[in-house]
């Protein structure tokens, strides 16, 4: 296509959009809307999959060590363990400290009583994975290791985690998907709405001889342009909305995990814009696509 051309198109598609002010409103109202819904549910399923991986981040194997094992060699334990594949973290924590933790916890309970420090206790190593899944064969490789007497995985519990993580990802992605399916057949009709109208112009330019494509244009750099104006409008509801949630949230943002606003804005407008544009093309084309059957 020409620049000439193209200049001529652009035109055209800004006229249809300001003369016919009614449907465009309405074609952009209804895009708008689409467009914050998947774009809410998009914010939605990041901060599922950050807060999912912040917990996951946040489940520790706990290895124990010999209370007879030399103090001076500890340090070697964690150096064989921080050669095994799938271990990113080895933190030690020593009796003293786990002593504490458990009073933090718990509080002055019967257990406790008479018992001022760490000594019934064993020092441990904090291991965090990059994978849980991979857990179960970690563990042969963890007891083979001198000085090591036993390995907590807590199974069942990570087992439920790791279930219970793929579901909500799973439900999330399927929501948004739904959502934008949902979002393009209500934009298709209106959009079609508008073409429709002007049915009696593009038959006339098919029948003095206009190409397909040259009667397209017009409608799809008018989608365009719609779009662009529907995700400009979506873009700021979802902002100033999810601006609102973390704001309200502060205090839970750094305990689950909450994606920052600041970290949100590209991937939202990149969905946001890319989906709005797409969806204005598509829906013209797909509209304008009947009426050329003449």
């Amino acid at each position: 296509m020409k620049l000439h051309s193209f200049h001529n198109f652009l035109k055209d598609a800004l006229r249809n959009v300001t003369l016919n002010k009614i449907l465009t409103l309405a074609t952009v109202i209804t895009l708008a809307a689409g467009l914050f819904l998947f774009g809410f549910a998009t914010a939605i399923t990041l901060n599922v999959f950050s807060i999912t991986d912040k917990l996951e981040n946040d489940f520790k194997i706990a290895v124990y060590i010999d209370e007879k094992y030399p103090t001076e060699n500890i340090s070697r334990i964690k150096d064989e363990i921080a050669k095994l594949p799938n271990v990113s973290e080895v933190a030690f924590v020593p009796k003293d400290q786990a002593f504490e933790d458990f009073k933090e916890t718990f509080g002055e309970t019967d257990i406790l009583e008479g018992i001022d420090n760490g000594s019934i206790l064993r020092d441990s190593y904090q291991l965090t994975l990059t994978d849980l899944s991979l857990a179960p064969q970690l563990v042969p490789e963890l007891q083979k290791i001198d000085g090591i007497v036993k390995v907590v995985t807590m199974d069942d519990t990570m087992n439920t985690f790791l279930d219970v993580t793929k579901k909500l990802q799973m439900g999330t992605i399927i929501v948004s998907l739904i959502l934008g399916l949902l979002s393009v057949l209500i934009i298709t009709n209106t959009i079609n709405l508008s073409i429709f109208n002007r049915r009696k112009q593009i038959n006339i330019m098919k029948y003095v001889g206009a190409t397909d494509w040259y009667i397209r244009w017009p409608f799809v750099i008018e989608g365009a342009v719609i779009g662009l104006i529907a995700a400009l409008i979506s873009f700021a509801g979802v902002y100033f909305l999810y601006d609102a949630i973390i704001g309200s949230a502060t205090s839970f943002n750094n305990t689950l995990g909450l994606v920052d606003k600041q970290q949100m804005i590209l991937p939202i407008v990149l969905v946001i814009f890319a989906a709005g544009i797409l969806l204005g093309v598509l829906g013209s084309l797909i509209s304008v696509r009947k009426h050329l059957k003449v």
